[in-house]
């Protein structure tokens, strides 16, 4: 029993141990312009624009320079895009605004371009998204741009294939044979180069060793799939002649004109008059030369004259008229095809594995540093209907570069050029329940923002420690982390009152900061009872507001909004909950009638987490304190549930929790005289007990329940079973009661034949409570067992987990009423069955259940006695991972609360 004298000596201890100076801490901003998201077309890279970089691009300048040429051009909102002179490979947009001149950062990886969160396949088509389609500072876009004061010539590497090669299956390599020509975009690494393969315009990996540089003197467009180079035209042209389509065309070098270039069109049939209308699905018949009309393209510096007009390459003249007419009544179409023998795609005689080098990819480059985090993770881009179903999961393969502050995501660990890269050096993490995504796991929504523009992804990934790894190593890489705060959030939702006669199907959706983060079940009545609860305690980031909007559910058409409450978390008490009931508002006053109200119990912590220290003297203290002190401090303390897990948490951490639940459990048995009433009640030992099982148990009870529990969901009926409860006229019908026998006995069987299964670290501890009982009711036998093991394995562990699945993750979907009536009955079931096995009464049922009760009575006691049958604590049972100073800290202010009230008690007492 703790004393006066005792409670004294340990409050002394943990406050003297404490500085007041740690109870302050920076704030964290948050985003506040939500609405302004990421659409699913996004997700695809954007392509390129009809604008032409001469008009903006100056090749390689630094700053000054940039921002010279800026201020000598009298228009505001001016821009021009440069190469930084600083960093190789590095881009920048210059920018004058109202604010001045700003320089804006565009990385350059594997050919193409990013800006912040989006990717684009060249400099044009940046400028022309933050020209016409999003705003680079709020309120300005690019505007003017200023050309550069003589033409730029960009030149790119050019490489001939001297070897044949095969992708690797997966990857990002290219397939090409020797002859093949390629653009190179970058150099990767002294192995591998990224770059275009002009033959089909495909941009891949390319093995260094399979090619060889070109010489200056070879033409620019050699390679590429409609060039035919030095070839006769003559020769070009029955090729053309023969093989050709309507529209099919090439382009050479001009025989009589040196420098120029000459296009061969493929225009009409024989019989054809040059007048007639042409059309490009015409069946091939032979030819004459008259089917052939030639244009001739004249160099004119480094850009093309055709038809009166100037081009930067030929390959806009082909773009261009391929959209529009070259002659009356036809488009260029498809290039000829060049003539290719199947075996040039077979590997050469001297091509062996070992001339190859390593394939290139994301997992060898992850292994060459040291600054990447990765993982595999299933990700879903946010958009705004996302959150009315249909939503779509993949898994990616994700990098995390702390040193760019970058998130780089795969479609899978072969490949080298990602899919999406996320800025997250500003980015925000907010909590995601699986009420919103539909799916079991652990979610979190990643809220990055850049520039004017903000964009949401929501992840997914089957480990509690995975989530909250990435959540910590995201958080790290931001300047929004607030790193020295506690921030905590639950969420109860009770029941609706006063709603109008006309809402047939209310469901709640709950949001923080204006991001939707968990959902309740719909009910089909107007006076509706959830009673659901959400605890976010790995929030990284102060919340401003806390918002829970009611929706009346519609089938045919859009879903109607009931009504909102909205709650600012500094109007909240800190650390202590409210429960009140608050009035539904409409937005901007839209009816002035009473809506209903709503009943919500609300808790926000955001703390100071204490210096560590502090919180090594305080874990000191706390682990050397007497068992009945902290059961004194537990039973006056209102957060309970908190308070208890934090302990659990903090002791597993330390490897204590088992010598710690063991005492407490040894003094629960030492106060009670009565075997039958042992642990039915809520204690500490009880409490801490109920959570260190749902830590250590949740992947068991999710491998043996799950299949079972999804069948008995799916039924479309309720199976009564009870005859004095019943109201169904059929109901002792036999298809009834041997299909529930089938479930039941399936039930049964996964938990009793999986005893292997079941955590060796629980199953001690049910062993030691078996031990200390015994010497206590030294009569007890098998009696006794049932008595002390199934009011913990049956009462607070499987029966709650059957009753409850989607709270123990063993399913994500909420439950319809018949499946919430049926899973009550089997829990029911398998708790008589427990207590029939302990001398306890069977209820009324009908005789086969009767019967099944008498059959299993037996099986029941096997079970338990190979449940217990673990004599020595395992050595290598899994070590429970936590934040020791999160958790230290939420235990300090629970306590810092309560202690004041525990020493009146034992004063009075």
């Amino acid at each position: 029993m703790a004393t006066n004298s005792d409670m004294e000596q340990f409050q002394h201890k943990m406050m003297v141990t404490l500085r007041p100076d740690n109870e302050s801490g920076p704030n964290c901003d948050h985003h506040d312009d939500s609405d302004n998201r990421i659409s699913d077309d996004e997700e695809d890279v954007i392509s390129d624009a009809a604008l032409k970089e001469s008009k903006f691009y100056h090749g390689k300048l630094d700053r000054q320079n940039a921002e010279n040429r800026l201020n000598s051009y009298e228009k505001p909102k001016c821009f021009l895009v440069r190469q930084s002179d600083a960093h190789p490979g590095i881009y920048c947009i210059s920018f004058k605004s109202h604010f001045g001149i700003k320089h804006f950062r565009i990385s350059q990886l594997y050919g193409d371009y990013y800006i912040g969160s989006h990717q684009f396949t060249s400099l044009a088509g940046i400028v022309n998204y933050y020209t016409h389609n999003q705003d680079i500072i709020m309120g300005e876009r690019l505007h003017h741009p200023v050309s550069p004061p003589e033409p730029v010539q960009t030149s790119y590497n050019r490489v001939i294939a001297v070897r044949n090669h095969i992708k690797e299956e997966d990857t990002d390599e290219l397939s090409f044979v020797v002859g093949d020509v390629f653009t190179v975009k970058t150099v990767v690494d002294r192995d591998w180069i990224w770059a275009k393969l002009h033959r089909t315009m495909e941009s891949g990996l390319v093995p260094v060793a399979f090619t060889a540089k070109m010489d200056l003197s070879c033409d620019m467009h050699e390679g590429k799939i409609w060039y035919f180079g030095e070839i006769l035209q003559k020769l070009a042209a029955d090729q053309l002649r023969e093989e050709g389509l309507i529209g099919n065309y090439f382009v050479k070098q001009s025989d009589t004109s040196l420098g120029d270039y000459s296009l061969s069109l493929k225009i009409f049939h024989l019989g054809r008059r040059e007048g007639d209308v042409i059309t490009q699905n015409v069946d091939l018949v032979p030819q004459t030369d008259k089917g052939i009309k030639k244009f001739r393209i004249k160099k004119d510096g480094i850009r093309y004259a055709m038809g009166g007009r100037i081009y930067d390459s030929i390959d806009e003249i082909i773009q261009r008229y391929s959209k529009e007419y070259i002659v009356e009544g036809l488009k260029l179409g498809k290039p000829l095809a060049k003539k290719m023998k199947e075996e040039d795609f077979k590997n050469d005689d001297l091509y062996t594995m070992y001339d190859k080098p390593e394939s290139h990819t994301i997992k060898k480059q992850s292994v060459q540093k040291n600054d990447k985090f990765e993982t595999k993770l299933s990700v879903s881009i946010l958009t705004p209907s996302s959150f009315k179903g249909g939503k779509k999961w993949r898994s990616y393969y994700f990098v995390l570069s702390e040193n760019e502050k970058r998130l780089y995501y795969y479609e899978s660990d072969k490949r080298a050029k990602p899919k999406a890269i996320i800025d997250v050096s500003r980015s925000l993490v907010y909590p995601l329940h699986g009420s919103i995504t539909g799916r079991q796991g652990f979610h979190f929504q990643l809220v990055s923002k850049f520039l004017n523009e903000t964009t949401t992804i929501l992840l997914s990934t089957n480990s509690q420690r995975n989530a909250t790894q990435w959540m910590n190593a995201i958080m790290l890489c931001s300047q929004n982390l607030n790193k020295n705060r506690l921030h905590q959030l639950e969420i109860h939702i009770s029941n609706a009152q006063k709603l109008s006669k006309t809402i047939s199907h209310p469901y709640c959706v709950v949001s923080v900061d204006d991001f939707k983060c968990a959902q309740t079940i719909t009910k089909e009545t107007c006076n509706p009872i959830w009673d659901e609860e959400f605890n976010f305690n790995n929030l990284k980031i102060n919340i401003q507001n806390i918002s829970v909007k009611m929706f009346n559910r519609n089938r045919l058409s859009k879903d109607s909004l009931i009504g909102m409450v909205g709650v600012p978390t500094d109007k909240l008490p800190p650390i202590k909950p409210i429960d009140e009931w608050f009035s539904l508002t409409l937005p901007d006053c839209q009816v002035k009638d009473e809506i209903g109200s709503l009943r919500l119990r609300l808790k926000y912590i955001n703390e100071p987490l204490l210096e560590k220290k502090s919180s090594r003297s305080l874990l000191k203290v706390l682990l050397s304190t007497n068992t009945s002190i902290i059961e004194a401090l537990v039973n006056i303390c209102k957060e309970r549930m908190s308070l208890t897990r934090s302990l659990v948490l903090i002791f597993a951490h330390e490897s204590q929790e088992i010598t710690f639940l063991i005492q407490l459990l040894e003094n629960e048995i030492a106060k009670e005289d009565n075997s039958r009433t042992v642990f039915r009640g809520t204690s500490l030992a009880t409490t801490m007990m109920e959570h260190f099982m749902r830590i250590i148990t949740q992947q068991y009870l999710k491998d043996i329940l799950s299949e079972t529990v999804l069948k008995i969901i799916d039924l479309k009926y309720v199976l009564e079973v009870n005859s004095a409860t019943s109201t169904s006229k059929d109901f002792n019908s036999n298809n009834h009661i041997q299909l529930f026998l089938s479930l039941l006995n399936e039930l049964k069987e996964k938990i009793f034949n999986h005893v292997n299964a079941c955590p060796k670290e629980l199953r001690y501890l049910l062993h030691r409570i078996i031990v200390y009982g015994a010497k206590k009711w030294e009569d007890g036998g098998d009696v006794l067992k049932c008595h002390l093991i199934s009011c913990f394995i049956f009462l607070r562990l499987y029966c709650p987990a059957i009753l409850n699945p989607r709270s123990f993750d063993i399913i994500s979907e909420p439950l319809t009423p018949t499946a919430t009536r049926n899973l009550t009955t089997f829990a029911k079931c398998l708790q008589s069955l427990a207590n029939v096995a302990g001398g306890g009464k069977e209820g009324s049922h009908f005789s086969d259940l009767s019967s099944f009760f008498m059959v299993n009575k037996g099986k029941m006691m096997d079970f338990l006695n190979e449940l217990t049958a673990v004599n020595d604590c395992p050595s290598d049972r899994e070590i429970i991972t936590c934040n020791l100073d999160t958790e230290i800290a939420i235990f300090y202010h629970l306590s810092k609360i309560y202690i004041d009230d525990l020493k009146k008690k034992v004063n009075t007492e």
